[in-house]
């Protein structure tokens, strides 16, 4: 990692190209990392007159050097004012997020408005603020599902029983985490989903995609997690429906 440095953007693009004895490594590494094309990361760094690039790609450019050990200031500024606005800007950088799928979940109106916001000109609306923070829930969520899926998956293949104590408590934190970001997850989707953006052709097609009861079956289980009581309900249910197929 390079040694930190502090400084504003274009102070940190002079001292990142200073630590490299050949231009084309620093070039090279920039192009793999962002994606942006090696004329253009060129000009900005090395060309007769360079220039600090503009819109997305200076607030891309920006995380690049912050994972480089770099204390960028306006990111530092940005994590003060609007910590909302800091972690869209490292979900665009980390390519989970594109600048439409902000623009269209946050609710702005146009680029102009991401950019600004991202670049810390203006703070965000409270409908904004809302509306982002559910999204950065959303990809939270999303990134625990995926961190304990694989050891989650024990617990449906082998069960508890057959695991030590000390095994069998990491595997129940588990479950515990990977049920609980599903439930994060679902609940802004949910939200959309009831919404008068999807008709009510798009809810009972969701109906049949989880064949057909699977939401009946979910929202029962899930009143069945709200406390005990609900939980001795749906298991006396439970029992009287076993009895019932077996036709006791």
């Amino acid at each position: 990692m390079m040694p930190q440095f502090s400084g504003t953007t274009a102070e940190c693009m002079k001292h990142y190209a200073g630590q490299f004895r050949i231009k084309s490594d620093a070039i090279r590494e920039i192009e793999k990392t962002t994606g942006f094309k090696r004329d253009t990361v060129k000009e900005w760094f090395f060309g007769n007159n360079p220039v600090l690039p503009n819109g997305s790609r200076v607030v891309i450019l920006r995380y690049f050097f912050e994972d480089r050990g770099y204390r960028v200031k306006e990111l530092e500024d940005l994590k003060i004012k609007s910590p909302e606005a800091y972690q869209l800007g490292r979900l665009l950088y980390e390519k989970k997020l594109t600048l439409e799928d902000i623009k269209e979940s946050v609710g702005y109106k146009n680029a102009y408005d991401v950019y600004s916001i991202l670049h810390g000109r203006y703070s965000m609306r409270s409908i904004w603020l809302v509306n982002a923070r559910e999204l950065i829930r959303s990809m939270e969520s999303d990134a625990v599902i995926k961190s304990v899926a694989e050891d989650a998956s024990l617990v449906l293949r082998h069960g508890l029983k057959t695991r030590t104590e000390s095994s069998s408590n990491h595997l129940r934190e588990d479950v515990l985490k990977i049920l609980a970001g599903y439930i994060c997850a679902t609940i802004p989707l949910a939200k959309l989903v009831i919404s008068d953006k999807f008709s009510d052709e798009d809810r009972e097609r969701l109906r049949k995609l989880t064949s057909g009861d699977g939401i009946f079956a979910l929202s029962n289980l899930l009143n069945g997690l709200c406390g005990r009581r609900s939980r001795e309900i749906l298991k006396i249910k439970n029992r009287y429906k076993e009895k019932e197929d077996a036709g006791i």
